[in-house]
């Protein structure tokens, strides 16, 4: 998927919209998820199919993109951005099939070790504003991208609407003021 967003574009979608995010979390709060997907059904059919009913971010970002544009949002994928890669270059794929899943899977637990070293470094410089180490992170980035992308893909999940999920939370965390500290649910 990374290498999909990266070699075709993300899709052009409407800039998140605070206001009407809060009044469906109202919706979702005093009613439940069931009635926002409900109303998913009804403006987008086709992505309502598509998307796991208790997932609320999904939910409320397609019902957001349907307010904002008048379109619904399965009908607003795929169109990708004139600006990507093979528009520009020519792209050749190479991939490497590993028949043994247990290989496969002691590389995946290796990734994990590697990116939960390499964010934990980052965010012990980051927590006391020391400068890092450049050289040693681009070094594991490539691979952290590589597992990001493979996880992503095997979960059907899209990287741009990951990225878009992981702003919200983000600006969430911001506007509570809980962005410095630990724990998911802050």
């Amino acid at each position: 998927m990374y290498f999909k967003s990266l070699i075709y574009g993300l899709d052009n979608l409407p800039e998140r919209n605070d206001a009407y995010r809060e009044e469906l979390e109202n919706i979702k709060n005093k009613n439940g998820i069931d009635t926002l997907y409900q109303m998913l059904k009804e403006s987008d059919p086709k992505y309502a199919k598509q998307v796991n009913m208790s997932d609320e971010k999904r939910i409320i970002r397609a019902l957001e993109v349907f307010k904002a544009s008048g379109n619904n949002f399965s009908s607003m994928v795929g169109y990708k951005n004139k600006d990507y890669l093979a528009s520009t270059f020519s792209i050749h794929q190479f991939g490497i099939l590993d028949e043994d899943r247990l290989l496969l899977h002691s590389r995946i637990e290796e990734r994990l070790e590697m990116i939960g070293e390499l964010t934990g470094k980052i965010a012990k410089w980051y927590r006391k504003d020391n400068a890092y180490p450049h050289a040693a992170v681009m070094d594991e980035l490539g691979d952290v991208l590589w597992f990001v992308s493979e996880l992503a893909r095997q979960h059907n999940l899209s990287l741009s609407v990951l990225a878009q999920n992981n702003l919200d939370k983000l600006a969430s965390r911001m506007e509570r003021g809980t962005l410095q500290g630990s724990g998911d649910n802050r």
